[in-house]
């Protein structure tokens, strides 16, 4: 009767260390979307009273905490001005690997915006500078799960890298809100 006691009592023991172990390692982490702004650079620059284009190739890094890789489906990157899309680009099939940090590249390329933009630009580039938004659309392979985020820059009004301004922050990285 004792030694059927002393098993049970391992067989739960084993069960509970295990469940522990499982939930340890699979248990979801956070996992960041960077975009490295010291080597972010305009490729190809255009500007007139009735049109605008621009290029651009984006640095970014996918931080992965997690004990395990994720495959992404896509990572649509659209490069905005006062809330219309200038330049977009994707990456298809990345993979962050685990618990460490992933970088890509994604090269934006231009899209045709209106004569206002156009316009408004040319004013804002009486200083130089001109602010950018970065919107990324995150779709994941596993699960259908998809997540944004955004973040701002100021960047010069030519074809160039934003280091060479002064005007970097470094990696400038956003929480993908999946824990």
């Amino acid at each position: 009767m004792a030694c059927g006691k002393v098993a049970c009592g391992i067989c739960c023991g084993v069960t509970v260390v295990a469940i522990v172990l499982i939930l340890f390692f699979f248990w979801p982490r956070n996992v960041e979307g960077c975009i490295n702004t010291d080597d972010l650079a305009v490729t190809a620059w255009s500007l007139n009273s009735t049109s605008f284009a621009v290029a651009m190739s984006l640095p970014a890094r996918v931080k992965n905490e997690n004990y395990f890789a994720i495959d992404f489906d896509t990572i649509d990157v659209t490069a905005k001005y006062e809330g219309v899309a200038v330049a977009q680009g994707t990456a298809k099939d990345f993979t962050a690997e685990s618990r460490g940090n992933s970088d890509l590249t994604v090269n934006l390329e231009p899209v045709s915006t209106s004569n206002s933009v156009a316009s408004n630009l040319v004013s804002d580039c009486v200083d130089f500078i001109w602010q950018v938004t970065y919107v990324a659309d995150v779709k994941l392979k596993a699960g259908g799960i998809s997540f944004t985020f955004e973040t701002t820059q100021d960047m010069p009004c030519a074809a160039g890298s934003a280091s060479a301004t002064n005007m970097t922050q470094g990696f400038v990285c956003k929480s993908s809100g999946i824990t």
